[in-house]
């Protein structure tokens, strides 16, 4: 049986255009939100983030009321397979 815990992951850094398209569809897949509380992601909404967010020179904050124990582990695979910056936060619970 999974814990359910919010957690936020955040990415930095510059990402390379070959990877956008996986990176996107893993977000997509991820259930992730770009605020706490709001829908899940819906198609083409990850690359519009992403976009709005290195325009702004921003880093990218992606949420989640109710990550499998807190974490997000296809997005963060994929991040250390291709060595791109990010930080992610969980909330305490129980004995996690």
């Amino acid at each position: 049986m999974s814990d359910w815990i919010a957690a936020k992951i955040v990415l930095g850094g510059k990402i390379p255009r070959a990877l956008l398209d996986e990176l996107c569809a893993i977000i997509e897949g991820q259930g992730v939100s770009h605020a706490w509380g709001d829908a899940h992601t819906d198609a083409g909404t990850a690359r519009e983030w992403i976009e709005q967010a290195a325009a702004k020179g921003e880093t990218l904050e992606l949420c989640d009321d109710e990550a499998r124990y807190g974490a997000f582990p296809e997005l963060e695979t994929f991040l250390d397979k291709h060595q791109l910056d990010y930080e992610r936060h969980s909330d305490a619970k129980y004995e996690h």
